[in-house]
C-alpha cells in the first residue's frame, strides 16, 4: 500500500515509524507478520504509487511488477529507489490510522543516478534540480 507517513524515528536503535490507515488489509498483514518492508520510488514511478493507493487492485496489485521477496516474505519492488526492511517494536492506533515503529533490519538502494518521487498536496512532483 501506499502508507500516509514514513519517518526517521531514532539512529540508536534505527527505528523508523509508518501511518497507514486502520482495518485495511495491510494492517492486518502488518500485525500478523510483525514486520514490514518500504520500498522508496523514484520519479517516473508515479502509477506504482497511484496502483498501491487503491484499495480495489488489492488482489492484482503485484501482478506484472518484478520484486523479490528473498525468503522472509516482504516485498522489495526492483527498480525502486531504496527499501527498508523492518521488524515491528510498537504500535499506535491514532485516529483513522495506525502509527507502527519498527526497528530496521535490512536496507537497500538503488546505485542509479534517481530522484526520489515526492508527494505534496495531492500532488506528486520531484526535487528542483538548483
Amino acid at each position: 500500500m501506499t502508507v500516509s507517513a514514513f519517518c526517521s524515528v531514532s539512529l540508536k536503535p534505527n527505528l523508523v515509524l509508518i501511518c497507514l490507515q486502520s482495518g485495511s488489509q495491510t494492517e492486518r498483514m502488518i500485525r500478523e507478520s510483525s514486520a514490514f518492508a518500504v520500498n522508496i520510488l523514484s520519479q517516473g514511478q508515479e502509477s506504482l504509487a497511484k496502483r498501491f493507493a487503491r484499495a480495489e487492485e488489492r488482489q492484482t496489485r503485484f501482478s506484472g511488477i518484478s520484486y523479490s521477496a528473498n525468503g522472509d516474505g516482504l516485498p522489495v519492488l526492483n527498480n525502486c529507489l531504496g527499501y527498508v526492511k523492518c521488524k515491528v517494536t510498537s504500535s499506535y492506533d491514532q485516529g483513522s490510522h495506525t502509527i507502527f515503529i519498527g526497528e530496521v533490519t535490512a536496507l537497500g538502494y538503488n546505485q542509479s543516478p534517481l530522484q526520489p518521487l515526492l508527494y505534496f498536496r495531492r500532488k506528486y512532483g520531484a526535487l528542483d534540480e538548483h
